[in-house]
């Protein structure tokens, strides 16, 4: 038991009592408890400000918390549990979130690949995918856009009712203003979900979720985290923007034109990603129904032949196929 960790029972601010732990990260926890005053269940974030952090560094913190709190709390999409309170404790700091039932899908994904060896059906997670891409549409338009940059299938959980809910926006680990006048982000990331220029630290836009959605998608569909030199590979190569070869190995029953979105939603360059998260959601949405199989097999390391024809690109999403690039060495971090 870490030594920050809220017994059951536990009455924090007077009012909301600790039923269970529900996870736990680097900094902090999320809480099952009840709102004694209007007798309801509800998400207690947990921020803990490191103890040998300097003064600077902590007030700093604290301002970059109450910041994200206060922007979450304004808002306002079916997809996003609404943040309704923020107080301080001797325990730590606190938001106080709608509670969401469900598994998040990294959960969900452990199981499926345990008990069938096959990730999930692409008939599963294209509905997903959508409805992320409506939370992402209605996040970029805020006004600064907001970025999520830890978009992972650990952050994404569905409800009973098969409500895709967008968790974690990264409050313990700080926020940044990229500049006055641009988005703000949150420093932060997950390495096999990050896009380049996340790890590289030279700046996010939109077009950042839209890599760490592709990163998803892609490990939902075949069971495996994707690997960077499977993007290095798919930027430099225009023989793959025209579908005459797929680094990443997809399931051979994914629609061709899925696979195109998915292609550029990865690219290592963010100009050549769709141009935003209602041109990828419009592009997903006007394909037709993929034709299911019985089972999806994970695929093989072996190349899958493509059918034919060959898929045309899709102009309305990204320019002309850029010129190859030189190989691009990324650092662990």
């Amino acid at each position: 038991m870490a030594a920050n960790e809220l017994q059951p029972g536990t009455v924090l601010y007077q009012r909301y009592r600790i039923m269970r732990l529900i996870g736990r990260g680097g900094m902090g926890a999320v809480y099952e408890a009840v709102d004694q005053t209007f007798e309801s269940t509800v998400a207690l974030k947990q921020v803990i400000i490191p103890p040998a952090a300097p003064p600077e560094q902590a007030e700093k913190f604290v301002r970059a918390f109450e910041r994200e709190a206060k922007m979450l709390h304004h808002l306002d999409h079916p997809a996003l549990p609404r943040v309704s309170d923020y107080f301080a404790t001797p325990a730590g700091r606190f938001l106080v979130m709608k509670y969401v039932p469900g598994r998040d899908l990294k959960e969900m994904l452990q199981q499926r690949l345990h008990h069938t060896e096959r990730p999930f059906m692409v008939d599963e997670v294209l509905p997903w995918v959508d409805q992320v891409l409506d939370v992402l549409e209605y996040l970029h338009r805020q006004n600064p856009p907001i970025i999520h940059r830890d978009l992972k299938p650990h952050n994404l959980k569905l409800t009973p009712q098969g409500q895709v809910t967008v968790l974690d926006f990264g409050i313990a680990k700080g926020v940044q203003a990229q500049s006055r006048n641009t988005s703000v982000s949150i420093a932060a990331y997950t390495q096999d979900y990050a896009p380049l220029e996340q790890i590289e630290g030279t700046g996010t836009n939109p077009r950042s979720d839209l890599f760490s959605l592709g990163a998803t998608m892609y490990q939902l569909l075949t069971g495996s985290s994707l690997k960077k030199e499977q993007c290095d590979a798919l930027s430099r190569s225009t023989a793959v923007i025209y579908g005459k070869a797929d680094p990443l190995r997809l399931p051979p029953d994914l629609p061709e034109p899925t696979r195109t979105i998915l292609w550029q939603a990865l690219a290592l360059n963010p100009n050549y990603r769709p141009a935003s998260a209602a041109a990828m959601r419009a592009a997903l949405r006007g394909l037709p129904s993929p034709t299911v199989a019985p089972t999806v097999s994970v695929p093989s390391m072996e190349p899958q032949p493509l059918p034919q024809p060959l898929p045309q690109p899709l102009p309305q999403l990204y320019p002309p196929p850029p010129p190859p690039l030189p190989p691009t060495i990324l650092s662990a971090t």
